[in-house]
């Protein structure tokens, strides 16, 4: 499978706080959802939701969207893209 339009971003508000948050999630231009993909995006999750320091934005929330596309909420954080 081509590693293009796997992940989606969008830009999704203002949380209360004043934060502007990001949703990143699996395309529904997939057709499905993928178990490796699934499984890979649940561990980056993971490994990112353990993670406190200053340098690495927080996950704000994750789950399944509907039709069970694994979707994460963060920061948005200004700078270059890596």
């Amino acid at each position: 499978m081509p590693d293009q339009n796997v992940i989606r971003i969008a830009i999704t508000g203002v949380e209360s706080t004043g934060k502007t948050t990001l949703a990143k999630a699996l395309s529904a231009a997939l057709g499905g959802v993928f178990v490796p993909e699934c499984a890979r995006f649940d561990a980056e999750v993971e490994t990112l939701a353990r993670l406190d320091h200053p340098h690495v934005a927080a996950v704000f929330d994750a789950g399944r969207a509907d039709g069970g596309r694994p979707y994460l909420v963060m920061p948005l954080v200004d700078g270059r893209p890596l």
